[in-house]
C-alpha cells in the first residue's frame, strides 16, 4: 500500500492517482498557503469529471486560483477564484455576458450568467472578500453541479 503522505487521495490506494490529480494535490497545497481567502475545490464529483488544470498566481497583489475540469459530457468547466476587483475579474472570462438570474446553490445565491467571451456562461459569487465563478463552455446544470460540490470557499 502506497503511503503519498501530504496528498489529497489520502494514500489510500496501491497505485498513484492520475497525472492530473497529482499535479492538483500539489497545487492545492500551495494554493491554501498562499490565498488570503479559503480556496474552494470540489468534494464528491465523481470519477467521470476529470481535473485538467491548477494554478495559482499572485499578480500585482491579487491572488487568484484556478481549477480546470472536463465533465462527464466531454464539456469544459472551471473555477476560478480572486481577491480582486469582481467586475474587471468576472469581465477577462464572460465579458460580453448577459445578466440572466439567479440561481441558489447549496444556501448561496449564484448569479448566472450568459453569452460571454471566451467563456460561454458562469455562475457567479461574491464572498468575503473573494469572488467564486464557476464558468466554462459546460451547461449550466453542469455548473451548478460543480457550484454544488464546492468545499472551503
Amino acid at each position: 500500500m502506497s503511503t503519498n503522505e501530504g496528498s489529497l487521495w489520502g494514500g489510500r490506494f496501491a497505485d498513484g492517482p492520475s497525472d492530473a490529480l497529482a499535479a492538483l494535490s500539489k497545487s492545492t497545497h500551495f494554493d491554501w498557503v498562499l490565498a488570503p481567502y479559503d480556496v474552494a475545490a470540489p468534494v464528491g464529483l465523481g470519477d467521470r469529471w476529470k481535473a485538467t488544470s491548477a494554478r495559482s498566481d499572485n499578480a500585482g497583489g491579487v491572488v487568484t486560483w484556478h481549477l480546470g475540469l472536463v465533465t462527464p459530457a466531454e464539456h469544459y468547466a472551471a473555477v476560478e477564484q480572486s481577491d480582486g476587483p469582481m467586475t474587471a475579474f468576472v469581465d477577462s472570462f464572460v465579458a460580453g455576458a448577459t445578466k440572466s438570474g439567479f440561481v441558489t446553490i447549496s444556501g448561496a445565491r449564484w448569479q448566472r450568467l450568459d453569452g460571454g467571451q471566451p467563456e460561454d456562461r458562469a455562475l457567479v459569487l461574491r464572498g468575503k472578500g473573494v469572488t467564486t465563478m464557476v464558468t466554462g463552455g459546460a451547461t449550466f446544470g453542469e455548473l451548478q453541479t460543480l457550484a454544488s460540490a464546492l468545499r472551503g470557499g
